[in-house]
């Protein structure tokens, strides 16, 4: 048996492998970011279709569409 027997990793193979562990994982983030967009994005196109149907109901239950009778002001309090 030798003197030095390999037993084990040595620091540069480590190196290199938590080098691309963190590479991939770095991608895979990147990549996430997109499909959260992507999430909201089919959330916000599914609330204004709730809205459609519901002036679609309205409106064949009363005949017309709501119509606002007041102005709306909108204030942005904080501001001050």
């Amino acid at each position: 048996m030798s003197k030095f027997s390999k037993k084990g990793f040595t620091l540069i193979e480590l190196l290199v492998v938590i080098a691309i562990v963190g590479i991939l994982l770095g991608l895979i983030v990147i990549s996430m970011g997109g499909a959260v967009d992507a999430g909201k994005d089919v959330r916000r196109k599914a609330d204004i279709d709730s809205m459609r149907k519901a002036l679609l109901t309205y409106k064949t239950l009363n005949g017309s569409y709501p119509v606002q009778l007041t102005q709306c002001n909108i204030v942005d309090t904080s501001a001050s």
